[in-house]
């Protein structure tokens, strides 16, 4: 079908590891006290760093190490 490199294999159990991590922790500045997530916006209970925004560039940074670290630029 397709291949998954080993470097995009690493990054998605990193993904699944900082939205754990998160999720479990839930900072205050992406959840609301109830525990669920705050809407994107701005004003009071609503915040401007959504969870999907987070983890995304988190995965992104991992990737962009991963691939620098390895050489595998191209």
């Amino acid at each position: 079908m397709f291949k998954i490199d080993k470097n995009l294999q690493i990054v998605l159990i990193i993904y699944l590891f900082i939205n754990f991590i998160i999720y479990q922790l839930k900072p205050s500045m992406l959840f609301t006290q109830n525990g669920e997530f705050k809407s994107f916006g701005t004003g009071p209970g609503k915040t401007i760093i959504p969870f999907w925004l987070v983890t995304l560039s988190l995965s992104l940074l991992a990737y962009l190490i991963i691939n620098i670290r390895t050489g595998d630029f191209v």
